[in-house]
């Protein structure tokens, strides 16, 4: 196929949207785990009871900041057709799903493995694990739908109502969470509106009006109670609600690292241990995914994340909790912004955007870093055969080509495509070994590579288990089962 022909395939399939969806289901099973059970999970803001009465606290009629407005009154009203705790365990299900599934609609275009790690990585990081073990599940739940949100805000504008109702969509489960979920969305949505790419200063203006008005009646629930009524609330808690840090680097690093949350005893078992050098590093290599892959196709996502972690380090000097408590007592509403950490959810979105375009981008990077530093270095498309069946490899002309392949003129970046078959991949291996050149085979054909293969690790979770020659590890019992699984040992053409 001409080269001009080849162009990425954007539809959902299998394991795209779908995939993401189980992940994100079986993520949310394995974070409740045995409280999945019938009864109900308590744990600091989260208290349920089995038929909550409806109260004026729950509409925010009480003078106090309508934090729990509509959230709690949702809860209750969907708990008059089902058992209460089996809807708290759906509404927490529904977060990682939420997470999950909208991280793989925005990536949609790329990479199966580029959008699961960037679901994996939304769904299952120190800012959800802190959040619910602090109770706050209304905040998760529009959290979990910030991916959807800015999907709606970034597509197409079309006619003003299909993009304004896609938008309110999106926001749907925000406004269920309430507060201090649609400040997070407000957060996200205006900047990137605000910067849309593909449109014109007019359009954009527009689309940031839009965005706000839509913003401001979804709000209306607990804007009205706040407004109708005298707010009470105390600049005391200023330093108490103040980001901290649970990691070795800091409080900043921390929320680098989207932990940092006020409260020490919801920080996980383990999380701040020499092991997050590792999570530190993850972080960082995801932040400069976005910046190297992302920046440009969500511009104010960037800034959206930047204001976050800007909110977020409020509290962590004495003038900037002097200008906070200034802040509160001029307008009690600024009392939100006191639980600072929260705001890195648009950092947390942004991290995750980075991380599965970093994973699609790992070859783009590589190529051009050699080529920039060595311009004779040849970069090679080496693809198999039309109708190969092996999981992962396909030819170009058939399978598919990520976005930020084509978006980084990827086909001018490669010298050279040509296509080799398996016994061919295998005899020009066995040359290159022969004239004394390093190949390093990753898994695929088990059998062949070990065929030729001079020395053969096996690593489980990051660690060497097994090492020797192939033909020493293909008898040990163990072999199989750490590395190919029972019963895979068969014979490939």
């Amino acid at each position: 196929m001409p080269q001009s022909e080849r162009v990425p395939v954007t539809g959902w399939r299998w394991p795209g949207l779908a995939g993401a969806v189980i992940a994100g289901l079986l993520l949310g099973m394995l974070a409740l785990g045995p409280g999945l059970g019938r009864g109900f999970l308590l744990s600091y803001d989260m208290v349920a009871v089995p038929r909550q009465p409806f109260t004026a606290a729950m509409f925010g009629l009480t003078g106090t900041l309508p934090r729990a407005v509509p959230s709690d009154a949702v809860a209750a009203a969907v708990a008059r057709a089902l058992p209460a705790d089996v809807v708290q365990k759906l509404l927490l299900l529904s977060i990682f799903v939420l997470a999950c599934s909208g991280m793989a609609a925005l990536l949609a275009g790329e990479h199966w493995l580029a959008r699961m790690a960037g679901a994996v990585f939304y769904a299952w990081n120190p800012f959800v694990a802190e959040r619910l073990i602090i109770g706050q599940w209304a905040l998760l739940l529009g959290y979990g739908a910030l991916p959807w949100v800015l999907r709606a805000v970034a597509m197409p504008a079309g006619p003003r109502w299909r993009w304004a109702g896609r938008l309110m969509l999106a926001l749907l489960p925000a406004a269920v969470g309430g507060f201090s979920a649609m400040c997070l969305s407000a957060l996200v949505v205006l900047p990137a509106a605000a910067c849309a790419t593909g449109r014109t200063a007019r359009q954009r203006v527009l689309s940031a009006g839009t965005a706000l008005l839509i913003l401001a009646v979804l709000s209306l629930p607990w804007l009205i109670p706040a407004l109708a009524w005298t707010v009470h609330t105390s600049s005391a808690g200023v330093a108490a609600f103040a980001a901290r840090a649970d990691t070795p680097f800091g409080a900043l690093g921390s929320l680098l690292m989207l932990g940092g949350v006020w409260n020490a005893q919801a920080v996980p078992a383990g999380y701040g241990s020499p092991l997050s050098v590792l999570w530190m590093a993850l972080a960082l290599a995801a932040l400069a995914g976005y910046l190297a892959f992302a920046r440009r196709r969500w511009p104010g996502l960037g800034i959206a994340a930047a204001a976050g972690l800007a909110l977020a380090c409020i509290g962590l000097t004495g003038p900037g909790r002097d200008l906070l408590r200034a802040m509160i007592e001029f307008w009690p509403g600024f009392a939100v912004l006191r639980d600072g950490q929260q705001f890195v959810a648009p950092l947390a979105l942004a991290e995750a955007a980075g991380a599965g375009l970093g994973t699609a981008g790992t070859l783009m990077g590589v190529g051009r870093f050699l080529k920039e530093r060595k311009p004779q270095v040849q970069v090679w498309a080496v693809e198999p055969p039309a109708g190969e069946m092996v999981d992962g490899l396909k030819n170009l002309d058939e399978g598919f080509i990520p976005e930020v392949f084509t978006d980084n003129d990827g086909f001018n970046l490669l010298d050279r495509s040509k296509i080799v078959g398996p016994r061919e991949s295998v005899e020009w291996t066995r040359r290159l070994a022969d004239v004394g050149k390093a190949v390093l085979l990753v898994e695929q054909r088990a059998r062949a590579a070990l065929g030729i293969a001079d020395w053969t690790l096996v690593l489980v979770s990051g660690m060497i288990r097994l090492e020797g020659r192939p033909g020493d590890l293909l008898e040990r019992p163990d072999f199989e089962e750490l590395f190919l699984g029972a019963g895979t040992l068969v014979q490939e053409g």
